[in-house]
């Protein structure tokens, strides 16, 4: 059983825990239809069948000993144009959490990664935010996490966990608290518009960003460095001639860097 016991000021404070789930983020966001759910409700399983990620794919979490969850936000206050800040805040709201830990960085939007020296990375969690817009204008934010804390086999090769990083047993009720005070402390910077410092934190921990490194994008292989975002969120890669711009889902990284 999952209890909130995190100084904040309404990220949590009505929790909804299923025994199972197929997606947090659907059932979030089918509530959220059927009536006025406040913000900051988080939905929570620890077993979700069918968790969602980026462009379609599939969240692997072995029951009941990580963290799935949603979390629904209002951002009435954030212009369209700035959206990407809302993915900016929720991502550094976890590395800020991880951080006390075990060395975090994000990776290229908003995947959660901790990286050895030889730039291996390995992914401990993954964000998918579902956005409802109305007369251009912020109605919901349905915010999915998928945080691997303590599993040690994953039917794919790439993720790891807080376990197997450190060596050591979490109790997922622990982590989810003190995530959810980082991230909510990064969201009222984010209603207080502090652009600026969320921009230059989240370059202080991406991954690769001002390093020579190779990448895959219209099934060519080319070397360039990370120069950040624009103000899109579109990811800015000089190949030593010209910046280039690449969407989510255009871009492939291959691990190196110089």
């Amino acid at each position: 059983m999952f209890n909130i016991f995190s100084p904040t000021q309404f990220t949590g404070i009505q929790i909804l825990e299923l025994e199972d789930c197929g997606s947090t983020n659907e059932f979030l966001s089918a509530l959220s239809r059927e009536k006025n759910v406040p913000e900051g409700f988080i939905v929570i399983t620890p077993n979700q069948t069918s968790g969602k990620g980026q462009r379609g794919n599939l969240w692997h979490a072995e029951p009941g000993i990580n963290l799935t969850f949603s979390i629904l936000y209002k951002p009435h206050f954030l212009p369209i144009e700035k959206q990407f800040y809302l993915s900016i805040a929720i991502a550094l709201g976890i590395a800020d959490a991880f951080n006390t830990i075990l060395p975090t960085i994000i990776k290229w939007p908003n995947d959660i990664y901790t990286v050895n020296s030889s730039y291996k990375s390995k992914k401990l969690g993954g964000i998918l935010i579902e956005n409802s817009i109305k007369n251009n204008q912020f109605e919901n934010s349905i915010i999915g996490i998928g945080l691997n804390i303590n599993q040690i086999e994953f039917p794919i090769e790439g993720p790891s966990s807080l376990r197997l990083e450190t060596n050591t047993f979490y109790q997922p009720n622990e982590i989810l608290n003190l995530v959810l005070e980082k991230i909510e402390k990064r969201y009222l910077q984010l209603k207080n518009e502090q652009y600026s410092l969320l921009e230059n934190h989240y370059y202080n921990v991406l991954y690769l960003i001002n390093k020579i490194s190779s990448f895959k994008a219209n099934n060519k292989v080319f070397e360039g460095e990370i120069q950040g975002i624009d103000q899109y969120g579109s990811l800015v890669i000089n190949d030593g001639k010209n910046d280039l711009y690449f969407a989510v889902g255009e871009i492939i990284f291959l691990e190196k860097a110089n």
